[in-house]
């Protein structure tokens, strides 16, 4: 067998050898498994957190153009184990309560007096009538 009919046999079989080792799985295997993920995503999570914090305070000593843009990096590459965390909640309250301090770039755009493609401030008074 050639082409698009090979594959049918691959499939079942495949199919068969998934269903089967399936069945062999046990509740106590998946949960083990489960928590595995979320250890390694939080883990990352941690690291990216102290690497963030130790460019913020590298920055803090002395502050430059350069030190700048490694603290920017450095919350960029925070964020991605950061979100993957995110499927491991489960309304925890606590956390809903300040989770958009954390989620929201801590600024009033209200604040802004101008941005560098748009110095007539439109969008700024556009966003301040939306919330008013």
């Amino acid at each position: 067998m050639t082409g698009k009919f090979a594959i049918i046999p691959s499939l079942a079989v495949t199919a068969f050898a998934f269903n089967a080792s399936a069945a062999t799985v046990t509740q106590e295997q998946v949960v083990e498994h489960y928590a595995d993920i979320a250890h390694a995503v939080f883990a990352d999570a941690l690291v990216t957190a102290k690497s963030l914090d130790q460019s913020i305070d590298q920055f803090l000593a002395a502050p430059s153009a350069k030190g700048f843009e490694d603290v920017k990096q450095a919350w960029i590459d925070s964020r991605v184990p950061y979100q993957q965390s995110e499927v491991f909640r489960f309304g925890n309250a606590i956390v809903d309560d300040w989770e958009g301090q954390l989620n929201a770039w801590p600024l009033d755009e209200g604040l802004i007096d101008y941005v560098a493609t748009d110095t007539n401030m439109s969008w700024v008074t556009k966003a301040q009538a939306r919330t008013s």
